[in-house]
């Protein structure tokens, strides 16, 4: 069975997740086709640089999440990578796409691979599901310090001759939290709620978590 055969079965009406789950069934048997299916469907629901799940794969989650929510309530972290323009312009988007890289794969390390989303652009979102507040900012911070920690060079030429500004001498996250008590299932809201904190708290200061 090749590909096209299975697109025939499966259909084309359907989310990645659906995909992968009757693409198998239709599949069942042939150990090759079925990489072949997985494999598709991880290039479908990751993200290419960072290599964690991307906004498709949360989106097509989103009504799960919602239901566990409402069971359970819900953390959302929102980080932020500091000075990421400025980054950019001092290293080369080569360099910061590394950097980026290097940031996702840290937050991963500090949670449930599953639950960390590229969001958009340098910001990823963490969901802690059944965590409240005191909770998630705990999650928040563990993860900011793993980053600060790592000491990632904020620019990679002679500093004598280019010096940096104070604060910019290691890349930093600056994360907002926001929760969903039991019996609330906005999620979309709770992530809104999270961005317009970090867009506050970073004009009062970064490396920093605001709830």
């Amino acid at each position: 069975m090749d590909l096209s055969e299975i697109m025939e079965i499966v259909g084309t009406e359907v989310n990645a997740r659906e995909f992968l789950e009757k693409a198998l069934k239709a599949t069942e048997g042939s150990t090759g086709v079925q990489r072949l299916v997985y494999g598709l469907y991880l290039a479908a629901s990751t993200d290419p640089l960072t290599k964690v799940p991307n906004r498709r794969h949360f989106n097509e989650r989103l009504e799960d999440e919602r239901r566990l929510s409402y069971q359970n309530g819900l953390g959302v972290i929102l980080f932020d990578i500091d000075n990421f323009h400025e980054y950019n312009r001092k290293n080369g988007e080569s360099q910061g796409d590394i950097a980026l890289s290097t940031v996702a794969r840290i937050i991963a390390e500090q949670t449930r691979f599953e639950d960390v989303i590229r969001y958009g652009g340098e910001e990823i979102l963490v969901l802690c599901p059944g965590a409240g507040l005191d909770e998630t900012k705990t999650v928040a911070e563990r993860i900011r310090e793993s980053v600060e920690s790592q000491q990632i060079p904020f620019a990679y030429f002679d500093k004598d001759i280019f010096p940096l500004d104070p604060g910019y001498e290691h890349v930093t996250v600056t994360a907002a939290v926001s929760t969903l008590n039991r019996g609330e299932s906005d999620i979309v809201k709770a992530i809104i709620k999270a961005d317009k904190k970090l867009g506050e708290g970073k004009e009062i200061g970064r490396n920093k978590v605001y709830s």
